[in-house]
């Protein structure tokens, strides 16, 4: 081995350690959690243009303490449901939330669009960190249809707590 080998090859492995430190360190503020207390979630869908017996738009708020439901239809309120989130629950959701909203990929630019289609939006609040906050008009757009339905995936187990399916049929 050539005396520049000797002296190259420690400050490589140190480089590359250094390198992979940083790393951890960038991919470990990343992962920091967000704070149940201080997390709001609001998932909105605005329903297609049809008579209003049938129009069932929707607003539903989560909290640390409380799933809210607004439905209406133009503007007439149908439904208001409030119902308490045991801790547990609310902490298990939060957890996972972050990994759950990157899963849902990027919505798309709809240039065509259409009128009277039906849009989503998704609000991710923390305190402590990024909020989220996403816009879909699923008018014209398969890859936002998909995302809109794994949103309201995602927030199934609370809609089912306040009665969402029931307040939606006409």
């Amino acid at each position: 081995m050539t005396k520049r080998m000797k002296v190259l090859g420690p400050a490589l492995l140190v480089t590359v350690l250094s390198m992979s430190a940083c790393n951890d360190d960038s991919d470990a503020a990343d992962a920091t959690p967000a704070d149940p207390a201080a997390t709001t979630v609001h998932v909105h869908f605005t329903d297609s243009s049809v008579p209003p017996e049938y129009h069932r738009s929707w607003d539903l708020t989560l909290d640390q303490d409380t799933v809210h439901l607004v439905v209406d239809s133009y503007g007439d309120v149908l439904a208001d449901e409030t119902v308490e989130i045991s801790a547990g629950r609310w902490k298990d959701f939060v957890a996972d939330l972050d990994d759950a909203v990157d899963e849902l990929g990027e919505p798309e630019d709809v240039e065509e669009g259409c009128t009277g289609g039906t849009a989503m939006s998704l609000e991710v609040q923390d305190a402590g960190s990024a909020s989220t906050s996403m816009d879909l008009d699923n008018c014209a757009s398969d890859t936002n249809r998909a995302i809109s339905d794994e949103i309201e995936e995602l927030v199934e187990p609370f809609t089912s707590m306040v009665g969402l399916a029931g307040h939606l049929d006409t």
